[in-house]
C-alpha cells in the first residue's frame, strides 16, 4: 500500500535496495522481494526512505506507529506556536483630539492583548499635498504609544497611504 506519497512494502519501485533494520543497523543490498520477506517475518513494514536511483534506502519499521508519532509531534508543535495577530487602526488627516485619544486607548488595549498594531492614514484627493502633516500625526500617535510598544515597521508612504507598525515591548 502507498500512504501519503510514501512507498511501502510491494509499492517500492526498485529491484535492489539497501535495507536498514529498526535499530538502524545496515543489513546490506538485497532484492526487494527478499527485503519484503524479511519484513513479513518480523511483522514490520518496509518503508522507502531515500528514493535515490543509485542507492535506494529502505527501513524496517511499524509504519502506522511511525505515522501516529509524527502527527502527535505536529500537534505538539502547533500548540507551542505563538500566534500574533495584527490589528489595524485608521486615522484621518484632520482627526479631532478626542477621536485621536480614543484611537490611542484602543491601540494600548490591543498591544496589552499581545497584538501588533498597524496605523494607517489614507490621503484622498487634495489631501495628498499634506503628506507632511499626515506623517506628523503618525509620529504623534507613536509618541503616545511608545511606553507600551516598539516600532516594528517605520513610517512609510506609498500611493497616498501613510502607515507604520507597532508591536508589544
Amino acid at each position: 500500500m502507498k500512504l501519503d506519497n510514501v512507498y511501502i512494502n510491494e509499492q517500492i519501485p526498485f529491484y535492489n535496495v539497501l535495507v536498514v533494520n529498526n535499530e538502524g543497523e545496515k543489513l546490506g543490498f538485497m532484492p526487494i522481494s527478499e527485503a519484503n520477506e524479511i519484513a513479513d517475518e518480523i511483522g514490520l513494514d518496509l518503508v522507502l526512505l531515500s528514493a535515490n536511483p543509485e542507492k535506494p534506502v529502505c527501513k524496517l519499521m511499524d509504519y502506522k506507529k511511525f505515522k501516529f508519532d509524527q502527527t502527535k509531534k505536529q500537534k505538539e508543535n502547533r500548540k507551542k506556536q505563538k500566534e500574533i495577530t495584527s490589528k489595524e487602526i485608521r486615522l484621518s488627516l484632520n482627526i479631532d483630539e478626542h477621536d485621536f485619544n480614543t484611537k490611542v486607548k484602543n491601540a494600548h488595549k490591543f498591544i496589552k492583548q499581545n497584538h501588533s498594531v498597524i496605523v494607517v492614514i489614507r490621503l484622498k484627493g487634495r489631501e495628498n499635498v499634506f503628506e507632511n502633516k499626515a506623517i506628523e500625526v503618525c509620529s504623534r500617535f507613536f509618541e503616545n504609544c511608545n511606553e507600551v510598544a516598539k516600532l516594528t515597521k517605520p513610517i512609510s508612504s506609498q500611493n497616498g497611504c501613510i502607515s507604520f507598525m507597532m508591536s508589544p515591548l
